[in-house]
């Protein structure tokens, strides 16, 4: 899972302060077309977020998102940044690139996707050239481990779902 710290992050991009923990759990108070800055907690996302990350989030809707893009969303109680895989009218399929499974979820009623990373001194802005389509490749690259890790799982026995998986990585 990823939180935000209680500190703004020092001078990171144009986004507003960083939010409190407990306010920060409520994405319908704070996301808006402006950009906010959330410290990345956790490592689900790795090797592309990496812990304390800053992020630049806005909000978006459904017809605006694209696969690849980092959604940030509330699921039980807690603040997300994954990756959107693929999107259906009624749901999508979000994953961390440290996963090897996604998860099917009901749209949110929040939803905020991230419009810039900062790594250390480098900002990289997600929505310019050449990030959109990058974002697009590795999306289709996950969904790719996660339908092999699903069917892996419908085999039975461990040693031959370790097989089915060494085969399916070569």
């Amino acid at each position: 899972m990823n939180q935000a710290d209680d500190e703004p992050p020092p001078g990171r991009g144009g986004g507003r302060p960083a939010l409190s923990p407990e306010l920060l759990r409520k994405p319908s108070l704070w996301l808006s077309d402006r950009p906010t800055s959330v410290t990345v907690r956790g490592i689900s996302m790795e090797p592309f977020l990496k812990d304390e990350a800053v992020i630049e989030v806005v909000t978006t809707t459904r017809d605006r998102v694209a696969e690849g893009q980092l959604l940030v969303f509330e699921r039980a109680g807690e603040l997300v940044v994954h990756r959107l895989l693929q999107a259906r009218a009624d749901k999508l399929l979000e994953k961390g690139d440290a996963q090897s499974l996604g998860n099917w979820l009901s749209w949110p009623d929040a939803l905020g996707v991230v419009s810039a990373v900062t790594r250390g001194e480098e900002r990289v802005q997600l929505d310019e050239p050449p990030w959109p389509e990058a974002l697009r490749r590795t999306a289709a690259r996950h969904l790719r481990r996660h339908r092999v890790h699903r069917a892996a799982q419908r085999l039975p026995g461990a040693s031959l779902r370790r097989v089915f998986l060494w085969l399916a990585r070569r």
